[in-house]
């Protein structure tokens, strides 16, 4: 991480725990498609959109960003 912090790089994140949400009145068909794994990452992923996309809007708003999403 000294990367980032040399450069002055921002990074955000987000997390849900696993099983937080009920997934079970999702229809049947969504259901085959859409894992409680997958929709947990689902969740995570949109909070982390959202917290970069806050920080761009409220720090950099004359800048433009990039994402780049990776699975540990």
């Amino acid at each position: 991480m000294a990367v980032p912090g040399e450069f002055d790089i921002p990074i955000t994140f987000a997390a849900v725990r696993r099983g937080a949400f009920d997934w079970s009145g999702w229809p049947e068909h969504r259901k085959k498609q859409m894992t409680p794994a997958k929709s947990d990452h689902m969740c995570a992923f949109m909070g982390w959109i959202g917290e970069a996309n806050k920080f761009v809007r409220t720090e950099s708003e004359n800048e433009l960003a990039q994402v780049i999403s990776g699975q540990l």
